[in-house]
């Protein structure tokens, strides 16, 4: 096994001897299988266990066992506990999900304090098996049967070139010692039913039944690997950055139906989207603009011509009084300064400001976020007209919508929709004297602060 062990290393590249590996050692038959092949091949690693805490003095052994062999050959060896079911419980998560998130979190520390060069795990090919059937069962996608990844930039498995069988042949010819992990012989698992109960069967089948498996893992990996590039030029030539977002053109509209759902779901999976969303997106070709889908922290929302992908927005809640004496308001995105001019003064034509008659105005005056059912009459117009058509005819994009201001007055009159609507109601007219100048720009995010005189 020795020489098949350091051929597959090779024909794979996975590491060299110069190299400084961390094994994670359970005490198990297969990490310790792993453990001597490492030895008689002269590599230079050090070891890391984890005592979950989940099996009593089962544990407690298993940890003494695993520093008794390191101390026998002399391996560097670091070792952890966990008090993994308080900490399950406190997440609200699984114990295996727990289980494996401390572990690679703490292996990913110790690499980074220690300089290793790669983690190795002892899965093998009967591990790989048993993954692509759980996935199956769970209906992963194609993401879920390429199997256990042989080679990542960070962890190593060195062990897919051998099954459960030859494993267990090397240790009792080696007469090797390791810890019987009971919990191994329930059912509780799924992957534990599927290797006892699953997996013999498919064996008495097909002998190499765990070889085949591992070539279609590696073909099915290799389609995905072909398959993302090409999605990837596909999905770069109808998006455009746009900020902070991501702007989907209809032109994905145009692309066949055979493929643009498929290109949809597999590029918006990463964002938490589900292929329900996803076929909801593909079906809004018609959707009237503000039509949105909602992942725990990304929303797609349907603009003019395409689709906006941002960050999940949550607008700052405006509602801050304005007196005679306040002479600043600083929001998180938009500052606005206040100042009683007299109307020869006046420069109208100015991009970022706003002149109202303040002989028209009764304050206090409010600068809130624009509600469903506000109406304005706005300079020129006969009647009042709804806040929400002012911003369609402007085109502001729905995903902006939130973060929309207005000023009202004392008697809920809507004086202006920012930054650039004034009211026929408090127009400059021959009579104005003074004038209330409301100068406009865009804020540093800090907290939000009035400044009166």
């Amino acid at each position: 096994m020795v020489s098949e062990f350091e051929h597959f290393i090779k024909k794979n590249t996975l590491f060299k001897r110069k190299h400084k590996l961390l094994l994670a050692l359970s005490g198990g038959i297969d990490s310790v299988c792993l453990f001597h092949l490492l030895l008689q091949s002269g590599y230079n690693f050090s070891v890391a266990h984890c005592n979950f805490g989940l099996r009593a003095k089962e544990s407690d052994k298993d940890e003494q066992f695993v520093k008794a062999l390191a101390d026998k050959y002399k391996i560097t060896c670091h070792i952890t506990r966990f008090d993994t079911q308080s900490i399950s419980e406190k997440n609200k998560t699984g114990i295996q999900e727990t289980a494996r998130h401390l572990r690679y979190t703490w292996f990913d520390s110790l690499i980074s304090e220690h300089q290793y060069d790669k983690l190795l795990t002892a899965h093998h090919l009967g591990d790989n098996t048993e993954t692509m059937l759980i996935n199956l069962i769970r209906s992963t996608g194609i993401s879920g049967l390429h199997g256990i990844t042989l080679n990542s930039e960070r962890v190593c498995r060195p062990m897919l070139f051998t099954t459960r069988t030859e494993i267990v042949s090397y240790i009792k010819k080696n007469k090797l010692k390791f810890r019987e992990d009971s919990s191994n012989q329930s059912d509780y698992y799924l992957r534990n039913a599927i290797r006892h109960h699953v997996v013999p069967e498919l064996l008495k089948i097909e002998t190499q039944a765990d070889q085949s498996f591992f070539k279609s893992s590696q073909e099915i990996a290799e389609f995905e690997s072909m398959s993302r590039m090409l999605m990837k030029e596909k999905w770069e030539s109808i998006c455009t950055q746009k900020n902070q977002a991501l702007f989907i053109s209809d032109e994905i509209f145009n692309l066949p139906v055979e493929i643009f759902p498929a290109l949809l779901f597999y590029q918006l999976k990463p964002y938490g989207f589900t292929r329900t969303q996803t076929d909801a997106i593909a079906n809004a070709s018609s959707a009237n603009p503000g039509f949105s889908q909602y992942s725990a922290n990304w929303e797609i929302i349907r603009e003019r011509k395409g689709f906006m992908l941002q960050k999940k927005q949550v607008a700052e809640k405006i509602f801050k009084k304005i007196t005679p004496k306040t002479k600043k308001v600083v929001l998180k995105r938009l500052t606005v300064d206040f100042h009683r001019i007299d109307k020869k003064e006046v420069k109208l034509g100015q991009s970022d400001c706003l002149f109202l008659d303040a002989g028209k105005i009764a304050y206090p005056l409010l600068i809130r976020n624009w509600a469903s059912g506000d109406k304005i009459q706005a300079l020129g117009m006969k009647g009042r007209k709804n806040v929400s058509d002012i911003l369609t005819d402007k085109k502001i994009p729905h995903s902006e919508r939130d973060h929309q201001l207005v000023l009202e007055d004392a008697n809920g009159i809507l004086l202006s929709v920012l930054p650039n609507i004034v009211s026929e109601t408090c127009k400059l007219d021959a009579q104005s004297t003074v004038v209330l100048r409301i100068h406009l720009n865009p804020a540093k995010f800090v907290n939000p602060i009035t400044i009166d005189q």
